[in-house]
């Protein structure tokens, strides 16, 4: 009976791609680990958390060496997608959607209100679970969100809830540990 994938042979790939990827991510090869590590998403989605952790190593490598706009586009393009995937395997939704605005973040700074977005959904969906660094990058591209549209006075309220928010989830992350 296969343990991963939907068939026997399905199992077989994954873990020969596993096996592979690892190889060469373990040689910090990250060129030649990409495309089994791919397969090994596709066909397994739920073999492992370290995949999904090693792809972000693999794809911001891969964004830094891409030689045309291009491909490092499609890249960044692939890191984002990585994320709803991590999410369907294996939840914490709002993690990973802060995962994604801290990517656009470094990779595409200007998309502040694309930023503001997915880090508000993921406060709106983890509540005070959510990651306390993505509290404060909340806080910090609310700011630049609402710096951004030049916001009036009833706009601001805003910054306050964040504020509030930020503060309460931090504190509650404090008092749990």
């Amino acid at each position: 009976a296969q343990k991963f994938g939907k068939t026997e042979q399905d199992s077989m790939d994954c873990l020969t791609n596993n096996s592979l990827y690892q190889e060469f991510y373990k040689q910090k090869n990250y060129k030649d680990a990409y495309e089994p590590w791919k397969k090994v998403v596709e066909i397994c989605p739920q073999y492992h958390i370290n995949t999904y952790i090693r792809g972000v190593n693999i794809l911001n490598n891969l964004i830094a060496t891409a030689k045309t706009q291009q491909d490092k586009d499609k890249y960044i393009d692939e890191l984002l997608s990585l994320y709803d995937k991590r999410s369907a395997a294996f939840g914490e939704e709002w993690n990973n959607l802060g995962r994604k605005a801290q990517t656009l973040e470094q990779y595409r700074p200007t998309q502040v209100e694309q930023i503001y977005t997915l880090y508000k959904s993921a406060a709106e969906k983890g509540g005070n679970q959510l990651d306390q660094q993505f509290c404060v990058q909340y806080l910090q591209s609310t700011i630049k969100y609402l710096a951004s549209i030049k916001a009036n006075k009833e706009q601001m309220s805003e910054l306050f809830d964040v504020y509030d928010y930020a503060s309460e989830t931090m504190e509650q992350a404090q008092t749990d540990a």
